[in-house]
């Protein structure tokens, strides 16, 4: 009687699905053969009247123990008997769009609500709630669980992962755009793919990484590069929080006290005195990077060119190579602002950068942990310097470019990518 978007299910020799008429049809699954239709509330609106679709069943049905769960658009959840069609219960979400296919476990049953922006749980033989966990956005993402979790997205680009027995949140991450799809979890790693055109892979049980970009509106002038606030701009959307010099120091600070997973972006290629006010390797950057900290720099290395915060003023003498090298423990004497061409490496793709692009101030490949591209001179244009952390934590320096203006915007996706690298250990 309709065209039909949900996907169907097929248990006990039979096949369940619904349509856009607002009924949900069960068939013989080796004949077609019609055995029951049941028409939902919204098979007898006239979505006119409302202005928005209120008969579709988008959502795909679960056949759980002789009972088939499904969500649609009239505003309920419900669930009927398998073997004749008839209703056994439905939840009302007050007009809000049930689209997601309902996940069900442990006499359980979890659907998310559209314009309601929430996720719930209910009693898979009662349909009785027994919690409710609040989104940012609607929730279309169909919900995902593993073990005591529960995973699923939302339309903020939020992917949640909530202990599925009470509903509390367990953490939260960031993606880029919308999240229609369901996640899907395989040899411990969360799967899930977003409107911005991308797929996102992520460790399902592991501690959340604390994400953050440093760029601070009086220290401005003192970066050469020239696209600090698009990058800035770009990680708050994904999650990342925008720290100014103070914050910068206190962030570092909580991180060598607890060692808790995180990871730095420095928007601005200027190190605020907050955290170095001196090239020793006591100051607090230092000793950040040595307590399991990541740190991804873009432009000019640390100390080695410095601006004057507050003209912006630097010439050729203000060049100090060996600043740079008492503070990172590499050494710059081949370093220079001449810019080359840069080819990623093996390593390089591992970590999630691509191509080729220019590159300065490269560094000699003998002393660095891990080179991720190499320029027309065999040196080092990227590259990672580890401090005895866990992998995928340094001192880590990428692209290189922006000094002057002269080199094409960094792929941010990249930026991004390397800066959530963390290796499994023996992969």
């Amino acid at each position: 009687g309709g065209r039909v978007r949900s996907s169907p299910a097929v248990a006990d020799g039979r096949v369940f699905v619904g349509s856009m008429d607002g009924s949900v049809y069960a068939v013989a699954l080796r004949t077609g053969r019609p055995i029951w239709r049941f028409d939902t509330e919204g098979h007898t609106l006239e979505s006119a009247r409302f202005g928005f679709d209120r008969r579709t069943i988008q959502s795909s049905p679960a056949v759980v123990d002789g009972r088939v769960f499904v969500g649609a658009r009239d505003g309920h959840l419900y669930a009927l008997d398998a073997g004749t069609g008839r209703l056994l219960w439905k939840v009302d979400h007050k007009m809000s769009w049930v689209i997601t296919s309902p996940a069900v476990a442990g006499g359980l049953v979890y659907a998310g609500s559209s314009d309601a922006k929430f996720v719930q749980a209910v009693d898979a033989a009662t349909g009785r709630e027994r919690w409710r966990f609040t989104s940012e956005r609607p929730v279309w993402s169909s919900p995902a669980i593993a073990g005591s979790m529960l995973y699923v997205g939302d339309g903020s680009g939020t992917i949640y992962a909530v202990d599925r027995e009470t509903g509390a949140e367990q953490w939260r991450y960031r993606t880029g755009r919308r999240i229609l799809s369901s996640p899907v979890l395989a040899d411990g790693r969360l799967f899930v793919g977003n409107a911005d055109g991308g797929v996102y892979a992520r460790r399902g049980t592991d501690t959340q990484l604390r994400r953050a970009v440093f760029w601070d509106s009086a220290d401005v002038r003192g970066a050469w590069l020239s696209d600090h606030e698009q990058l800035r701009d770009y990680l708050a959307d994904h999650g990342y929080q925008v720290l100014d010099a103070a914050a910068l120091a206190r962030f570092l600070g909580e991180r060598v006290r607890d060692r808790a997973p995180s990871v730095v972006v420095f928007a601005l290629d200027h190190l605020p005195a907050t955290v170095a006010p001196t090239a020793a390797d006591t100051v607090l950057f230092r000793r950040y990077l040595a307590s399991g900290g990541k740190a991804v720099w873009l432009g000019v290395p640390p100390l080695v060119w410095s601006k004057d915060p507050k003209t912006g003023d630097a010439d050729y003498t203000g060049i100090d190579r060996k600043a740079g090298a008492r503070l990172l423990g590499v050494d710059f004497t081949r370093s220079n602002f001449d810019a080359y061409g840069n080819r990623v490496t093996r390593d390089g793709l591992r970590w999630g950068l691509s191509g080729w692009w220019e590159s300065n101030w490269s560094v000699d490949p003998r002393g660095v942990t891990t080179v991720l591209a190499l320029d027309d001179n065999g040196l080092a244009g990227a590259w990672v310097k580890s401090y005895g952390g866990p992998p995928g934590t340094g001192f880590v320096r990428i692209y290189g470019g922006g000094w002057n203006g002269g080199s094409p915007t960094p792929n941010y996706a990249g930026i991004q990518a390397v800066a959530e690298y963390f290796p499994t250990p023996g992969r």
